[in-house]
């Protein structure tokens, strides 16, 4: 579960690539699991997941981001199915964990 709370934790960042808002929210929703609220800070690179921040990658072309997993086991990469910079929209992701869920925009800053 750790593994995946990170994967979530830098998700979202493909919805707020360093092309958009500063500040991006979103809210992770795991099918069969918990959920995790995120927030993105495109100036600085960072995801941040309560106490926790990591940098990231973002491949537009394949829509999935990646970045170290907490635990130090590794890369965890998460693709989405889309990619829109607004708030409400919602989109199903995978992760290379096997887990699986919807993420969706709940706040944007300029």
């Amino acid at each position: 579960m750790k593994t995946f709370a990170f994967a979530a934790f830098v998700a979202a960042l493909a919805l707020a690539g360093p092309a958009f808002a500063q500040k991006t929210t979103v809210k992770y929703a795991i099918t069969d699991g918990p959920e995790y609220v995120v927030t993105y800070d495109s100036t600085a690179g960072m995801a941040t997941l309560g106490d926790k921040s990591a940098p990231y990658t973002f491949d537009q072309a394949t829509k999935t981001l990646c970045s170290a997993s907490p635990d130090g086991t590794g890369e965890v990469c998460v693709t989405f199915a889309e990619v829109q910079f607004v708030a409400g929209h919602t989109t199903a992701f995978t992760t290379s964990t096997g887990r699986a869920g919807t993420a969706t925009v709940v706040g944007v800053e300029p």
